[in-house]
């Protein structure tokens, strides 16, 4: 990573902007940060730090000193960084949180920090004028304006979180012998943080739960072979089952185990098929008593049913004459019945042909009436039908002229109706013309009208921008207000989750202490006598340290980490709203357009009103577009109608002068038709007349040829029914009439005799059948029903004993059934079990045996050192193998560092990462806190310097092209100094611009490109830069 340029303003004790141009500030490769103590060299440091990460360089230290104390509220404070790395050329902008003056009322509120990143080209960066505040008008391609996004991109552009950076690239003051002086526990942290080793944390820990995890597996496998011996033992008696239980509780009783459940189980066989014999044999003995009862049983029911059938013939033949005469009387009638029809066919033969001679008489009498039908039918050959047929024909071609006579007066009185209203219609059509002639200038008047309101409509869309500007800008200003109660809600919400997030970490760094404290306790609960002590390896263990009732568990430890990853992610939130809050209110002022609420309210109103005044103007235009539109078209609906009205009247009148000559027509047709039909002599006066009389005529004869047809009729069906009853008669062998009817009797009676003697018949028959059946014709007659009861009884008896016998004894074999099934259900349970055990011991020693090694909890780990020490405790060696490489030019051969795996003095718990310092003078380690402060500075600065190399490498390479050292120069002799100036010196020639923040005055001679920091008398500061001079 390569500096380009650094801009701030308002940054600790810097009122003023400054612009460092660290591009021609490390044209040489090295380069001095000067001062007065306290006038902020670390400042400038911070800002860097700042400016990619959001805070600091020190870990103790907070952001809130980034916000300069000598500058007004109105004064942004900013620090603004372009770097370039193997990712390319950005520029990163960010603004520290500080209290403001309230816009609105009194008292102060919170400016949010901000954070912005642009890539930047080539040209981009040619173009950036290192003399003037860019702000948010840059060249590039803007990527964030969020600082969660910002923080993310940045770390990946360098390469390298917070704390890797301060480990290699800024040492910042205070905290360069950190890592030197720190204990093993401590040293551990960091290097997770800078090399990324949590991984291994994980798997370890994982590991370990695995195990867990195994262990409940094998416990879980001996609890089901418990569980199945257990289900065994309970169809067992109370020795045998102990015994069982024993066997299965024994850690190697699964031979013998096995070997006991099969003696049980063949043992039960045995048993059960004893059991299966004595139940078939006495279930066979109670079928055959079964049979013999069945069989008296049968012979009883036989015998009772072959004395029933013979009282019950007995009683039918005294009843057989009865059955004779019903029989005959039936015949009888059936007979009778087929001559009844004949009979009722005769008499309403006979009826129907009295009716039909008494209405010929009837119709002949009126037809006599009518003088002409009477005279016609007074011929000796005259046919009703076919005169009536004839009038019919006479009348049909007289309607049409009928129907013209009628309608004659109508059609004159229509005609003269309609020449009147067409007089009329033309009267009023004149009225139209006078109005037709008067439309131009009404429209005129109009047209002038729609153009002056058309002028003022055009000004719509100006005065709609205007309104809606002043509207977004009042808007815009109710938001702005709204915006800053939501920003002190915010403030107040961060500033409780950062307390939480604070509480949290001292929570956690509470009990991992306590667990610390306490750990001896908590090893010596899990040793056993005879085995190794995981931390000494002894096998005796003459005074364990007792575990107190408050010792902190892994749970708890874990528990408050997850509490305090929590916290911190909710602070991160709010922090992360707070400065989306701020870019919104950026975004806010600049809609406002400088407005307050009064001036906004005002503008809205003057800009309504001026767009009601041409919004009416576009409305009138729109009415008036309407009404011309509407004038046109009924002026020309009038002018059409003037012309369809001309043309009407001419059609008119030539309709009426046509239908007054087919009037004329129809009229002379009549009086002809009807000149014909007077004969030259008086008659009806009117056509009608003489058609009503031809149709009377018709009617008249058309009944009289009905009338006689029914008569011929009547006379021919009555004498064809008188020949059906005589041949009905004989075929019945009845005499006559009067026989045929005394023989007659109701249905209801026929069907009583039928059911009757039908009955009788069909019981006759089954008591026949029932002694004719096979089993009953064959039973001796000295059988009765008393000797059939008595051997009945005696069966019953016999059978009421064998069946007590076989319910015992099926009773018994289903017991030993049941046993059976259990046994070997319990039986195969218990081998399934015993192999489930094994596998699981098998599959499971792996993982118990690697999670061992892993957190070296047993005696297989011969170093001791966990998983997560291993690692780090490898990293460490690569780091002190590089930072000896400049410790031995540094110390002239005099000092080595050394990793150990013995605690460090002061205490703590984690071996692996303890750190010696070789004397090679006297041969002899020494403790890190044994150096002077010189020894320590340079020391310290070839730790951080191997850090930096391991580090470089472990990040694929990456180019750390800057590095800064944050005081300690003082404490070196001049022969010290020159060697440290000389290491440093070679990394300027490996390419790297080292930047060292000192007031000594050796070093102020040694190199000439510097950074002059000045007290000012007010106690503020400003900088100078010297470069290339």
């Amino acid at each position: 990573m390569r500096l380009h340029t650094l801009t701030f303003q308002a940054v600790g004790p810097y009122p003023d902007r400054h612009t460092i141009d660290f591009a021609r500030l490390g044209a040489s490769g090295l380069y001095l940060l000067e001062g007065p103590t306290g006038a902020g060299k670390s400042t400038i440091i911070d800002a860097i730090v700042y400016a990619l990460y959001g805070k600091v360089a020190a870990d103790a230290a907070s952001e809130d000193r980034l916000r300069s104390t000598r500058v007004g509220p109105g004064t942004e404070s900013y620090v603004d960084l372009v770097l370039e790395t193997g990712q390319g050329i950005y520029r990163v902008r960010r603004s520290p949180a500080y209290d403001r003056p309230k816009q609105r009322g009194t008292g102060t509120t919170k400016q949010q920090a901000t954070a912005k990143l642009w890539r930047l080209s080539t040209a981009d960066l040619d173009a950036i004028d290192p003399g003037r505040d860019l702000g948010d008008q840059t060249p590039g391609t803007f990527i964030s304006g969020r600082a969660d996004e910002v923080g993310t991109e940045v770390t990946r552009i360098v390469g390298l979180s917070r704390e890797q950076l301060v480990q290699t690239i800024v040492l910042p003051q205070g905290e360069f012998a950190s890592f030197l002086r720190a204990k093993p526990e401590d040293r551990s942290a960091l290097l997770q943080r800078v090399f990324g080793t949590e991984i291994y944390q994980r798997v370890q820990n994982r590991l370990v739960e695995a195990r867990k995890a195994a262990l409940a597996a094998r416990k879980e496998a001996d609890a089901h072979i418990a569980l199945a011996a257990a289900g065994l033992a309970s169809g067992l008696d109370d020795d045998d089952a102990a015994e069982l239980r024993a066997l299965a509780a024994a850690t190697d009783g699964s031979g013998p185990l096995l070997t006991r459940v099969d003696e049980h189980l063949v043992r039960i066989e045995a048993e059960n098929v004893a059991a299966v014999a004595a139940r078939d044999a006495a279930s066979a003995e109670h079928a055959t008593r079964e049979g013999v009862a069945r069989a008296a049983r049968s012979s009883l029911s036989l015998v009772t049913r072959r004395d029933s059938a013979v009282g019950r013939l007995a009683e039918l033949d005294a009843r057989a004459e009865e059955h004779a005469h019903d029989t005959a009387r039936l015949g009888a009638a059936r007979r009778a019945a087929t001559v009844v029809a004949r009979l009722d066919d005769v008499e309403a033969a006979d009826t129907r042909r009295t009716a039909t001679a008494a209405a010929l008489v009837d119709v002949r009498a009126a037809a006599a009436e009518h003088p002409v039908v009477a005279t016609l039918l007074a011929a000796p050959d005259a046919d009703a039908a076919v005169l009536a047929a004839a009038r019919g024909t006479s009348a049909t071609k007289l309607e049409h002229l009928v129907e013209l006579e009628t309608g004659l007066a109508a059609r004159a009185e229509t005609l003269d109706q309609r020449t009147a209203a067409l007089v009329s219609q033309r009267t009023a059509d004149e009225a139209d013309v006078v109005e037709l002639g008067g439309r131009p200038e009404a429209r005129g008047a109009l047209a002038a009208r729609l153009a002056t309101a058309q002028q003022g409509a055009a000004l719509v869309p100006q005065r709609e921008t205007e309104h809606a500007a002043a509207a977004a800008a009042q808007t815009a200003v109710a938001a702005l207000a709204r915006h800053d109660l939501r920003a002190t809600e915010a403030d107040t919400i961060l500033a409780n989750r950062v307390a939480a997030a604070r509480t949290a970490v001292e929570d956690e760094s509470r009990l991992r202490l306590a667990r610390i404290d306490g750990i001896a306790g908590e090893l010596a609960r899990d040793l056993v006598p005879g085995e190794p002590c995981v931390v000494c390896g002894s096998t005796t263990h003459p005074a364990p340290a007792p575990l107190g009732d408050d010792h902190v568990s892994p749970e708890q430890v874990d528990a408050a980490a997850e509490a305090r990853a929590a916290a911190e992610a909710e602070a991160q939130k709010a922090r992360d709203a707070r400065a989306a809050l701020d870019a919104e209110r950026a975004t806010l002022v600049e809609r406002t357009g400088g407005l307050d609420s009064s001036a906004a309210a005002a503008a809205v109103v003057a800009a309504a009103e001026a767009l009601a005044l041409v919004t009416a103007a576009g409305r009138e235009a729109s009415t008036l577009v309407t009404e011309i539109a509407a004038h046109d078209a009924a002026a020309e609906a009038l002018r059409a109608r003037v012309e369809a009205a001309r043309d009407a009247a001419t059609v008119a009148e030539a309709a009426i002068e046509a239908d007054r000559a087919a009037l004329a027509t129809d009229s002379e047709k009549v009086v002809a038709a009807l000149n014909a039909h007077l004969d030259g002599g008086a008659g009806p006066s009117s056509l009608a007349d003489v058609h009503d009389d031809l149709v009377e005529q018709e009617e008249l004869l058309a009944a009289v040829a009905v009338a006689r047809a029914a008569d011929v009729g009547a006379t021919e069906h009555l004498e064809a029914t008188r020949s059906a009853l005589a041949t009905a008669l004989a075929a019945a062998e009845l005499a006559d009439a009067t026989e045929a009817r005394a023989a007659t009797l109701d249905r209801t009676s026929i069907q009583a005799l039928e059911s009757s003697t039908r009955l009788y018949e069909q019981q006759v028959a089954a008591e026949r059948a029932t002694l004719a059946t096979p089993e009953i014709a064959v039973l001796p007659a000295d059988v009765d029903v008393t000797s059939a009861t008595a051997a009945l009884e005696a069966a019953e008896a016999a059978l009421v004993e064998t069946r007590e016998l076989r319910d015992l004894a099926v009773a018994t074999a289903a017991t030993s059934d049941g046993a059976l099934a259990r046994a070997r259900t319990g039986a195969a349970e218990v081998v399934t079990a015993v192999e489930g055990a094994a596998d699981v011991l098998e599959s499971t020693a792996p993982v118990i045996r690697i999670a061992n090694l892993a957190d070296a909890s047993t005696a297989d780990n011969a170093s001791r050192l966990t998983l997560t020490t291993y690692v780090l405790a490898r990293r460490f060696d690569e780091v002190l193998a590089a930072a000896n490489d400049r410790l031995r030019q540094m110390s002239s051969g005099r000092y080595e560092l050394r990793r150990s795996d013995a605690k460090e003095k002061g205490g703590g718990q984690r071996l692996g990462l303890a750190l010696r310092v070789r004397d090679h003078s006297t041969e002899d380690d020494r403790e890190p806190t044994t150096l002077s402060g010189g020894e320590t500075f340079y020391v310290s600065l070839c730790l951080a310097l191997g850090l930096a190399d391991v580090v470089t490498a472990e990040n694929g390479g990456i180019d750390l092209g800057t590095l800064f050292v944050d005081e300690g120069f003082g404490s070196l002799d001049p022969e010290t100094l020159e060697l440290v100036m000389t290491e440093l010196s070679h990394l300027q020639a490996g390419g790297r611009v080292v930047g060292v923040v000192s007031h000594v005055d050796a070093m102020k001679q040694a190199i000439a490109d510097r950074i002059s920091v000045r007290r000012r008398p007010d106690g503020s500061s400003t900088l100078d830069v010297v470069a290339g001079g």
